[in-house]
C-alpha cells in the first residue's frame, strides 16, 4: 500500500510541475480548432434573404365568400405566408405570367370547390407548372401534401358522420351534422393562434447559443489539456518498470495509481476553475449563465466532475499507451478528440447532420459530457446517463489490455 501511495504522489507531482506548460499547449491546440470552428460557424449562420414566389389562381367563383375565406386562410399559414403570394387572374393572364416566369405555377380551381371539400365530393384542382423552373414542382408538391394532411381529419369526420347517419336511417339530420362539423373545423382554423403557444428554441437544444458553444469550448479545453500533460501520460523507462515490478506492484495496481492520481488532479482542477468562474462578475451578464459557488455541492455537480475526471484520465492514458511515442500520442489524441467533438455536435449542431450520423453522435462520450456541461452552465440538475458511467470503465479496460500486451512482449 505504501508503494501504491508513493506512485500516486509521484504522478501528482508530475502534474503540478507540468501545469504551466500544459496550459500553453492547450491554448495552442484550441486556437487551431477554434479558428476552424469560427469559419464553419460563419458559413453556417450567414444571413440569407428569404425568396418569395407568386402563384396564379384561375377561378370562376371570384365572388364566392367561402373561396375568399379559404384563400385567406392558406395565405396566412406559416409555410405559405413566408414563401408564397397568391394572385387571382384570368386564364390568359395566368398563362402569360407563367410563360414569362412571373409565377411559378397556375392553380385552376373548379366551381363549388369549397362546398365539394366540405361535403366530401373533392373536385380535383388542375395545376400547371413551368417547364423552365424545376423548383416550382417541388415547392407546390410540399404545399399540397401539407394541405392534404390538414384536410384528412376533416374529411374523415364527414365520411364517418355520413355512414353513421345512413346506417341509423337518419338521413334528414345529415345536413345539420355536416354543418356542425364544418363550423367546428373552420373555428379551429380561424383560432389557430389560440391553439399553439410560441416558444423560443434552437437547433442546439438550449435557448442560448452562447451557453451551447461555451460548453463546447470547455469540453475541448478539457480534452486538449489532458493531451498537454505528457509527463503524466508518457511511458516510463524500462528500468523504472523493472524496479516497480520487483516490488510486487501488479499492472492493475500501477494503472490504478496512475489513473486515480490523474483523475484526482483533474477533479480538483475542475472545482478550482468552477469556483474562479463563479466569482467573476462580468460572467453574470451572459444570458442563461448561472454559476453559483453553492451549486457545486448540489445537482450532481461533484459526481459529474468525478466522472469527467476518470473519463479524461482513462481516455488520455489509453491513447498514449497505444501510441508509439509522445508525439504520436499527441497527434492521435488531438485528432480523435476533435473528431469526437465534431461528430457529437459540439462544433456544428447535430441537427444539421444526416440521420445516421445523428444516431451515431448520440452514443459518443463527448455527447454526454457536452450535455452535462450545458446543464452545469445553466445551473440546472445534471442528468447522469449510463453511457457516461460506462466509458471510463471501458477505457480503463483497454488500458489494461494494451499495458499487459506491451509488458508481455517487452515493448513498454
Amino acid at each position: 500500500m505504501s508503494t501504491f501511495i508513493k506512485c500516486c504522489s509521484a504522478e501528482l507531482k508530475k502534474g503540478i510541475k507540468e501545469l504551466p506548460y500544459a496550459l500553453l499547449g492547450m491554448l495552442a491546440l484550441c486556437l487551431i480548432l477554434g479558428t476552424v470552428a469560427f469559419c464553419a460557424a460563419k458559413l453556417l449562420y450567414q444571413q440569407e434573404e428569404l425568396s418569395r414566389s407568386d402563384v396564379a389562381i384561375v377561378t370562376e367563383d371570384t365572388e364566392d365568400a367561402y373561396l375568399q375565406l379559404a384563400l385567406g386562410l392558406v395565405g396566412n399559414m406559416d409555410s405559405a405566408s413566408l414563401t408564397m403570394d397568391f394572385h387571382v387572374m384570368t386564364e390568359p393572364e395566368a398563362r402569360s405570367a407563367l410563360q414569362k416566369r412571373k409565377v411559378i405555377a397556375v392553380l385552376f380551381l373548379p366551381e363549388q370547390l369549397i362546398n365539394g371539400i366540405l361535403y366530401g365530393t373533392n373536385p380535383p384542382i388542375r395545376v400547371l407548372f413551368s417547364t423552365q423552373d424545376a423548383l416550382s414542382s417541388v415547392f407546390l408538391t410540399e404545399m399540397t401534401l401539407a394541405g392534404a394532411r390538414l384536410l384528412s381529419g376533416a374529411q374523415a369526420a364527414i365520411y364517418a358522420a355520413g355512414e353513421i347517419h345512413t346506417a341509423l336511417g337518419m338521413q334528414d339530420a345529415l345536413s345539420d351534422a355536416y354543418d356542425k362539423i364544418n363550423r367546428k373545423n373552420l373555428n379551429y382554423a380561424l383560432n389557430r393562434e389560440k391553439l399553439f403557444a410560441e416558444d423560443a428554441t434552437s437547433l442546439q437544444g438550449t435557448s442560448s447559443t452562447a451557453i451551447y458553444y461555451a460548453a463546447a469550448g470547455i469540453l475541448l479545453i478539457l480534452l486538449f489539456i489532458t493531451t498537454a500533460f505528457t509527463a503524466m501520460l508518457r511511458r516510463e523507462s524500462k528500468d523504472y518498470y523493472q524496479l516497480l515490478f520487483s516490488r510486487n506492484i501488479s499492472s492493475l495496481q500501477y494503472l490504478l495509481a496512475k489513473i486515480c492520481s490523474f483523475a484526482l488532479f483533474f477533479f480538483l482542477l475542475q472545482i478550482l476553475f468552477y469556483l474562479i468562474a463563479s466569482s467573476v462578475p462580468a460572467l453574470e451578464d451572459i444570458e442563461g449563465l448561472n454559476l453559483r459557488p453553492r451549486n457545486i455541492f448540489r445537482n450532481n455537480y461533484l459526481i459529474f466532475f468525478l466522472i469527467n475526471s476518470f473519463f479524461l484520465a482513462a481516455y488520455a492514458n489509453m491513447i498514449f499507451l497505444a501510441a508509439k511515442d509522445v508525439s504520436g500520442g499527441i497527434l492521435i489524441s488531438y485528432s480523435v478528440s476533435s473528431l469526437m467533438a465534431f461528430c457529437s455536435g459540439c462544433i456544428i449542431p447535430a441537427a444539421f447532420f444526416p440521420g445516421s450520423l445523428q444516431k451515431i453522435s448520440s452514443y459518443l462520450p463527448t455527447y454526454y459530457l457536452h450535455k452535462g456541461l450545458i446543464e452545469l452552465l445553466e445551473g440546472s440538475r445534471i442528468t447522469l446517463s449510463a453511457p457516461a458511467l460506462i466509458y471510463p470503465a471501458l477505457f480503463f479496460l483497454f488500458c489494461m489490455i494494451i499495458f499487459n500486451y506491451r509488458r508481455r512482449y517487452h515493448c513498454l
